[in-house]
């Protein structure tokens, strides 16, 4: 992901994400509408990786939903089951959502 210093581009960019993502329009996300996010995530881990976490009895369905209660927790950051925009607009410019 771009890094990208205007901040009013910044939340721009983390507004069509989000978007995309709020799947019902309510303006939060719930876990199911994570699932997208999660799976991006999972396609971007190296197959050495996958396959270390096969070895140690990792099935993929289970490490999945293991990242995505992981990143849900992480995301909710009042706890309620839900993630607003201003949760994921703070960790999307913290840096907690960019892979390098």
């Amino acid at each position: 992901m771009a890094v990208e210093a205007d901040p009013a581009k910044q939340r721009e960019m983390s507004q069509k994400i989000f978007d995309a993502m709020d799947a019902d329009h309510d303006r939060s996300l719930d876990k199911k509408e994570m699932t997208s996010l999660v799976e991006a995530f999972w396609k971007a881990i190296p197959a050495e990786m996958k396959d270390m976490m096969k070895f140690f009895g990792t099935i993929e369905s289970e490490g999945k939903e293991q990242m995505n209660d992981s990143l849900f927790k992480s995301l909710d950051a009042d706890g309620d089951g839900k993630v607003t925009f201003d949760e994921w607009h703070a960790a999307f410019t913290s840096g907690a959502l960019t892979q390098n």
